[in-house]
């Protein structure tokens, strides 16, 4: 029999629906079709989990099945990047603005910042999901020069 945990936790194809719910009835009081209809019940839950098991398989082998730990410590690190440089934003350029009095030289210098934050958001979803985060920082940072 399949645990009430894997009941819940696997959804069949068709329709999105659940297998349905146990009988409530003992198996020695249930009549022919229903208890061939719980025969096919169970057997769709057992093929389901089994199915999701071979899947989960399948990606650990090719190496595409990334920890969820791992996934929120990246948006983690990545959003407090973004965070630390929208901060920063009002007093850099403030400095570069101050003595501006060209509106097209402010509009220019404002949509540059605007169009660098946004590309950096739009890189989020790539780097979240990149399993070798780690050793790429790194990287980066054995490669940077030293200040």
């Amino acid at each position: 029999m399949i645990s009430n945990r894997l009941k819940k936790a696997f959804v069949v194809k068709h329709g999105d629906k659940k297998a349905g719910p146990p009988p409530k009835k003992k198996l020695i009081d249930m009549q022919k079709w229903e208890l061939d209809k719980e025969l096919v019940r169970q057997r769709i839950l057992q093929t389901s989990a089994r199915t999701k098991g071979y899947h989960m398989d399948l990606a650990r082998v090719r190496e595409k099945l990334i920890q969820k730990d791992l996934v929120i410590k990246q948006l983690q690190y990545l959003m407090i990047g973004f965070r630390q440089q929208i901060l920063t934003i009002p007093m850099t350029y403030a400095r570069k603005l101050q003595r501006k009095e060209d509106l097209k030289e402010i509009h220019r210098i404002l949509t540059q910042i605007t169009h660098q934050l946004l590309n950096e958001l739009a890189e989020i979803p790539l780097k979240a999901v990149d399993p070798n985060w780690l050793v790429r920082l790194e990287e980066e940072e054995d490669n940077a020069p030293n200040s």
